[in-house]
């Protein structure tokens, strides 16, 4: 295999690369640091950055538990106003007909002296 001369992102020299392709190296290097980089991310220093992560996460759980129970105590409360309604709908209901049963009974007991209109 020969060896082809390869400049890495961090050092300005050229060095050999014993692969022979320039491309298959600078890969390589990328992939290592991608790696650093995760590392750097997660490593032992990043405690401070995890503690903040984990706490946005409980924030957010919080948050949806909080919403959840409003959403069912509204639900509650939109139920029970419904069945009040329902029932005032029921007693405007009966006491309609309660009228109506007084107006055709008084309307039948009426009569009506047409005599003099001729």
């Amino acid at each position: 295999m020969s060896k082809v001369p390869v400049t890495s992102p961090w050092q300005k020299s050229a060095t050999t690369c014993p692969m022979g392709d320039p491309g298959m190296a600078q890969a390589q290097i990328q992939q290592q640091q991608q790696k650093g980089n995760q590392s750097a991310d997660f490593g032992p220093d990043s405690g401070g950055r995890i503690k903040v992560i984990t706490t946005r996460v409980t924030e957010i759980e919080d948050k949806k538990e909080k919403t959840i129970k409003n959403l069912l105590n509204a639900k509650e409360k939109i139920s029970n106003e419904i069945a009040d309604l329902r029932e005032k709908i029921k007693l405007a209901k009966d006491t309609i007909t309660k009228f109506k049963d007084e107006i055709s009974k008084y309307q039948g007991d009426m009569s009506v002296d047409v005599s003099g209109l001729s």
